[in-house]
This record gives C-alpha cells, sequence and structure tokens, in this order.
C-alpha cells in the first residue's frame, strides 16, 4: 500500500511539471504557423514599398481606380486599396464651394415669387392728376420737374395714361427728360408694340417723334439699344406682323433701319432701299432669341417705392 501511494505521488509531480511545457509548446506551433502565412505575403509588400523609385513612362499615364487582388486572397495592413496616385497630403479634406454664398444661393431658389401688389387704379389717377396740375401751373423747369415726377410715378407701376404722356412731352420738355430716364420713355412709346390692336395713328405718332429726337440729339444709337433691350424675349402673338409696324415707323427717320440692322447683324446685303424689308426676319429671331431683361418688373418695384413714400408724407 505504501508503495502505490509513493507511485502516485511521482506520477501527480511529473503531470505538474509536463502540463505548463505542453501548452507552451502547442502555443508555440500556432504562432510561427501564423508568422510562416504572413511572410508569404512580405515580399509582394516590399514590391509595392519600391515602385515609386521605378520611373514612369510618359506614354502610359497611371489611371486612378482600385488595385487588382486576387479572390481567396488574404491581405494586411500593407494592402491597402488606394484610389489616387497622389499623396493623400496633396488633397484637401475639404473641396471650396463654386457658389461663393451658397446660404443667399439657397435662399433664393427656395424663396417663393412675391406676387405684385394690386394697385387701385383710382390712386394712380389722382397721383396723375396732382401731376398735371403742379406741371400746368409751374412757373419754371424745377416746378414743371415736381409735376412730372409724380406722373413718373404712376407710368413707372404701369399706369398707360401716365405713359403715354411722358412719351408725349420728351420730346419737347426739358423738365421731363429730366426727371424721365431714356430707357423708360423708350418703353413707354413702346406700348403700343405689345398688340396690334393698340396701334392706332396716335401712338405710332408719338413713337415716330421720340425716335425723331433721339435722331435729332445725335442718340439714335442710344434710342435703338433700350429699343432692342426693351423687345428682347417677347413671346406675344403676331410678332412678325409687329415688327412690321415698328420698322415702318423707324423707316421715316433716316439712318434708323441701317443702324438697327448693324445691331442686329443682319445677314446679306443692306440698303436704305431694301433695308425695312430685309431685317423683319433676322429682327424677329433677335427678339424672340434673347431671355425677357425684366425691365418692367424693376420699373415697377421703383414705382412701389416711391408711391409708398409720397403716400407716407
Amino acid at each position: 500500500m505504501s508503495g502505490e501511494r509513493e507511485a502516485s505521488g511521482v506520477l501527480f509531480r511529473l503531470t505538474v511539471l509536463l502540463a505548463p511545457v505542453l501548452v507552451g509548446s502547442s502555443l508555440w506551433a500556432l504562432y510561427k504557423i501564423d508568422l510562416s502565412s504572413i511572410a508569404r505575403f512580405r515580399p509582394a509588400a516590399t514590391t509595392r514599398s519600391a515602385a515609386p523609385n521605378k520611373p514612369v513612362s510618359s506614354s502610359a499615364p497611371a489611371k486612378a481606380g482600385p488595385l487588382d487582388v486576387p479572390a481567396g486572397t488574404a491581405t494586411g495592413a500593407d494592402d491597402v486599396v488606394l484610389l489616387s496616385n497622389n499623396p493623400f497630403s496633396s488633397i484637401p479634406m475639404i473641396t471650396a464651394s463654386t457658389d461663393p454664398d451658397p446660404s443667399a444661393g439657397f435662399r433664393q431658389l427656395t424663396a417663393r415669387p412675391r406676387p405684385s401688389p394690386h394697385i387701385d387704379p383710382g390712386r394712380l389717377r389722382k397721383i396723375l392728376d396732382r401731376g398735371v396740375v403742379t406741371f400746368a401751373s409751374a412757373a419754371n423747369d424745377a416746378d414743371r420737374a415736381k409735376g412730372a415726377s409724380l406722373i413718373q410715378i404712376a407710368a413707372l407701376v404701369g399706369f398707360p395714361p401716365a405713359r403715354e404722356l411722358l412719351a408725349r412731352n420728351y420730346p419737347q420738355s426739358a423738365a421731363v427728360r429730366s426727371v424721365v430716364p431714356a430707357n423708360d420713355v423708350v418703353r413707354y412709346a413702346l406700348d403700343f408694340f405689345k398688340d396690334p390692336a393698340d396701334a392706332t395713328d396716335d401712338s405710332k405718332r408719338i413713337f415716330f417723334a421720340l425716335a425723331r429726337h433721339f435722331s435729332l440729339e445725335g442718340e439714335l444709337d442710344l434710342f435703338e439699344t433700350h429699343l432692342l433691350n426693351s423687345l428682347r424675349g417677347d413671346s406675344r402673338r403676331q410678332l412678325s406682323h409687329r415688327i412690321d409696324i415698328l420698322l415702318e415707323e423707324l423707316g421715316r427717320v433716316r439712318g434708323a433701319c441701317m443702324m438697327l440692322a448693324r445691331f442686329i447683324s443682319a445677314p446679306g446685303e443692306v440698303s436704305e432701299q431694301n433695308c425695312i424689308t430685309s431685317i423683319v426676319e433676322p429682327m424677329q429671331q433677335y427678339i424672340e432669341a434673347g431671355p425677357p431683361p425684366g425691365q418692367e418688373e424693376e420699373a415697377r418695384r421703383r414705382g412701389l417705392q416711391l408711391l409708398s413714400q409720397i403716400e407716407n408724407h
């Protein structure tokens, strides 16, 4: 019995001594296997790190794109997929916006257009009448200009009688010319162009007298510049017929048609004799090709601001 207990004690001590050795051997074997698997991919990583020293052919520019990695291949930390040949330090983290003011641009895109407020024609008639009385009773051009300014407010907002009155008096009144810009009065005189039914003999005479005034002042080019700017983007009906009416009046002003032909770059040979018939189609194409300039909207805004000012005082 004592011999058996002695043999069991020896076996127990051997187990205690050999167990750590066996565990350590197993871990070492696994560690060697992992090192050998990593070592198989180390040459490929070394090849890539040496690649920058190799000269690049100018005939075959490098293209950005993913690296071609065979299927089933395990990749380590060196196998990072590069999307560009440029160093990361040369690529900005944030690209600058092409919009100089993105916030304002966003507000402009999301803002709803505000409808123009309706103005009672009776209010505009009262302002027109005040302007006429002030103009007629004035003793000098300064006081006449005050009356013309009131008429101009009604004209800017779009009151037809005020527009006709200013266009009619512009050639002979220095007071009117002092408060009404040339581009405004040209638009007023073109109201008959909106619809052939509005082209009365009186409206034609007003337009002709205005064109002749600018011609006599040596400012025919200014007149026709404002004329074309006002007509651009017109998409109303019977455009060709309305151009015929317009050119008929311009044909009575010496040099007006030829200058207009140069402004619209009319093709072919254009002379004083065939000018009117030659530029109808080119002028129509010129008008239709351009976007509306928005002059009427801008003039209405000016008129509304002035209207609020005089009614608040």
